[in-house]
């Protein structure tokens, strides 16, 4: 997964081409069998521009799909590879959306909550049919302050309550009711889990765009020409 912020319509083409390849064979998985081989279980995207917002999702694989069209602005982009007896189908690709009173949550996650932790938590019913994902989405959402205490306190409580089955990898767009955007990212991961190359995240700046990658896009050289490369210290929280 990744996103953008900026002036990105010149290098948007080597950066999808990169995540068919990823979602074909993950460069990664070479480093260890328990890694996923592939990421072929949906992906999606939302595009916020100053006056529209595009949010796509399906369930056919990247590596069979053609090159969306996306504006300059905001992005986040997201191959899936499923977690482990969660459900599946174009309803359970990311990034997942909720709208509050306090405006629209966008999320891309990569890794595994315990939905059920979570959706006794928040006192949340019938919540077997859907995606880990969205119900701590749902849990964010529902903390008070701001997008970034948002992500700290439900991070926090996640990190203490055991909520975090393997990595809490994010990527949040939302956009307040008077149409304000904002997009922050972290990388944090279950106390228990291994955290290493695969997990970690990477912040990319150059002169017109800001962007976030997972791991494997560094595998790339395309990627790596693009911009200034920095990686995500675990558990702060960025902004882009």
């Amino acid at each position: 997964m990744f996103m953008l912020n900026g002036d990105f319509s010149e290098n948007f083409h080597e950066i999808f081409k990169v995540s068919k390849s990823i979602s074909c064979s993950d460069p990664l998985h070479i480093t260890s069998d328990s890694l996923p081989k592939d990421h072929k279980d949906g992906w999606g995207f939302v595009n916020l521009t100053s006056d529209h917002i595009a949010h796509f999702r399906t369930s056919d694989p990247l590596c069979d799909s053609s090159e969306p069209q996306v504006n300059n602005g905001h992005l986040i982009f997201h191959m899936r590879n499923a977690a482990p007896n969660e459900p599946m189908g174009i309803h359970n690709s990311h990034p997942f959306h909720i709208s509050t009173e306090e405006g629209d949550f966008y999320l891309a996650h990569n890794g595994w909550f315990d939905k059920e932790k979570i959706a006794n938590f928040i006192g949340l019913k019938g919540y077997a049919s859907e995606n880990d994902s969205l119900i701590f989405l749902r849990f964010l959402a529902s903390r008070h302050g701001d997008l970034q205490h948002k992500i700290r306190e439900s991070i926090d409580i996640s990190l203490k309550m055991g909520f975090i089955k393997s990595t809490a990898n994010l990527m949040i767009l939302f956009v307040d009711k008077k149409g304000k955007p904002s997009m922050f990212s972290i990388t944090e991961a279950s106390p228990t889990s291994n955290y290493g190359k695969y997990q970690e995240l990477y912040r990319l700046e150059n002169e017109k765009w800001t962007g976030i990658f997972s791991s494997s896009f560094m595998e790339f050289s395309e990627i790596k020409k693009l911009g200034k490369i920095s990686k995500l210290e675990r558990g702060l929280i960025y902004e882009i």
